[in-house]
């Protein structure tokens, strides 16, 4: 008896299982690797879909008059509309279960994206852990010259990119799972990948000043001084005010977000020489430790004890002077010490004037709360402009990379 019902089990289970079963090949549909959305006339938007075509895959470089994507743009009131505008334009059914980026256009993000995000979340073909980016200019430009030398795909190009940020630590990784969370939070503010399009005419246009005993500059996309490869480049982080852009933050600052959120994994950093100003000291900085945040309320204003452990190798001394010997190294550390406080706390002064708490302090917050529901009563968006923040910063240099001892150049001139 239990027999027969196993294998009667197991028939139906192989029914279940059976392939095919939505009776649809692979070419019956057109792929989108990246939607761009503009504001549009009429209370519309522009969508631009990104599609690929097939050739150029699986290793092998398109042929003549081939390419691996091409753009269609419509106007739509919603993504739903638009979905079924390009499904009469193109021959296949669209499906966006494959799609890796959302790409916003400034003035539209700066509108507010709250009713974006409702089909992007509901609908099953949108996958949590798309991109979501914020560009300079419209999304429709910047997909169309966003040009991946290196990538057959742009998709390819925009998910290995942000794969890279560990290295630098100067741009987020922000996806739709990560960006609804922080918007029906009320701990911490969303934010979003920010990208521009470079001029390529070698003119370097930094913002703000440099700060004492640095000697790299900040930047926004279209910033970098530079020319030749693709004119698309991720550079900083667009941050909002629940789902309205309010503004963006810097590479360094950026940087100085990753820190303090424990994300940032590793990154160089070049500083003037502490005793020949005139000289750089390149160092390459990683976290010893999670930074230890401790939150406190005095005479009702929320204060922050936050301590910061980097570890660092120097990787350039070009003065020759010997900061393997601990009288210099200690010397350097306490230099690297004060510019990365500085960074930090010229970050956290910008985020508290665009009342925005992109690090995610009011998590750390909610301890002072016996419950929940008492934290979650709690405006964050008013309360962070009036928090003090004690930062306790310092920096260890581990290692000196290979070489153990440092010497000057003999010049024409010593002794």
């Amino acid at each position: 008896m239990y027999l027969r019902l196993k294998i009667a089990l197991l028939l139906v289970l192989t029914l279940c299982i059976a392939g095919c079963n939505g009776a649809r090949e692979i070419d019956d549909f057109a792929y989108v690797v990246s939607v761009g959305i503009d504001p549009g006339p009429d209370k519309q938007n522009i969508f631009t879909y990104q599609i690929a075509t097939g050739q150029g895959q699986a290793g092998k470089a398109p042929g003549a008059g081939e390419t691996s994507t091409f753009l269609v743009t419509v106007i739509a009131p919603s993504l739903a509309e638009a979905r079924n505008l390009l499904n009469s334009v193109v021959a296949r059914t669209p499906n966006l279960s494959h799609t890796k980026a959302i790409i916003i256009g400034e003035d539209l993000a700066k509108q507010g994206i709250g009713d974006l995000l409702g089909p992007l979340l509901r609908f099953r073909e949108f996958r949590g852990s798309m991109f979501i980016t914020v560009t300079r200019g419209s999304a429709k430009e910047f997909m169309q010259k966003n040009k991946p030398i290196m990538e057959k795909l742009p998709s390819r190009w925009l998910e290995t990119s942000l794969a890279s940020r560990q290295d630098t630590g100067y741009f987020p990784s922000s996806n739709l799972h990560q960006f609804y969370i922080r918007l029906k939070a009320t701990s911490g503010a969303p934010y979003a990948t920010y990208m521009g399009l470079n001029p390529l005419n070698l003119e370097s246009r930094p913002v703000g000043k440099k700060e004492a005993g640095e000697k790299a500059l900040e930047y926004y996309p279209e910033g970098l001084g530079r020319e030749g490869g693709n004119p698309a480049e991720i550079i900083g982080m667009a941050v909002f005010v629940a789902d309205r852009m309010v503004g963006v933050l810097s590479n360094e600052e950026t940087r100085a977000v990753s820190i303090l959120s424990g994300e940032f994994v590793r990154g160089f950093i070049t500083v003037e020489d502490p005793l020949t100003p005139k000289h750089g000291i390149n160092v390459q900085l990683r976290l010893g430790e999670k930074p230890k945040i401790k939150p406190t309320i005095v005479d009702g204003t929320p204060i922050f004890d936050i301590d910061v452990l980097l570890e660092g190798e120097t990787t350039s001394i070009p003065s020759g002077i010997n900061y393997e010997a601990r009288e210099y190294g200690q010397l350097l550390e306490q230099h690297l010490s004060n510019i990365i406080t500085r960074q930090m706390e010229g970050m956290l002064t910008h985020t508290q004037q665009l009342d925005t708490d992109v690090v995610g302090f009011g998590l750390h917050a909610r301890k002072l709360f016996s419950n929940f529901d008492e934290a979650d009563q709690i405006n964050w968006y008013k309360v962070y402009p009036t928090v003090k923040f004690n930062l306790n910063v310092s920096v260890k240099i581990r290692r000196t990379g290979l070489m153990y001892k440092t010497s000057s150049i003999k010049r024409e001139d010593s002794q």
